[in-house]
């Protein structure tokens, strides 16, 4: 399952390579179109990889990278989009975007009170991290930390 979810495009290859990311694979063109064609698909959507622009079609839209978080970590200032599907019967053509007819990607970026929380200082959702327990998380605050061992 980590191979799959780690795994991400390049356009520079053909086949395998590993990953900088430590975990999964790079994948080329031509296993993207084998997969495909193994799988009765004709693209492959995807997510879990930045996207400066919010997406990237990759392989003349065969391959589609959708990143749903602007300004990720509230530093990365990349855009965001949701891929809109109106008309799932494709002719392989791709439009100015490099999706097929009947797709398009809505791109938007991170709203301002996202840049007003950064600035002044604030987390997520706008709350004050000021050491105080904020009502649900009062629980949380006060306990003594627990040393937990892993075995690998």
């Amino acid at each position: 399952m980590a191979d799959l979810v780690w795994s991400d495009p390049d356009p520079e290859i053909l086949d395998f390579k590993l990953s900088p990311r430590g975990a999964g694979y790079l994948f080329g063109a031509d296993v993207m179109n084998k997969f495909c064609h193994d799988n009765g698909l004709s693209q492959l959507v995807r997510a879990h990889q930045l996207c400066n622009e919010g997406y990237v079609s990759y392989w003349g839209g065969k391959c589609l990278t959708v990143w749903l978080a602007p300004n990720y970590c509230y530093r990365c200032g990349n855009k965001a989009s949701v891929l809109e599907v109106t008309d799932t019967s494709s002719d392989g053509k791709v439009n100015e975007q490099g999706v097929f007819a009947g797709q398009y990607f809505n791109v938007f970026e991170a709203s301002p009170e996202n840049d007003e929380d950064t600035v002044v200082g604030k987390g997520v959702n706008g709350m004050q991290d000021d050491g105080q327990a904020p009502g649900m998380f009062a629980g949380f605050y006060g306990r003594p930390s627990q040393m937990v061992e892993y075995f690998l």
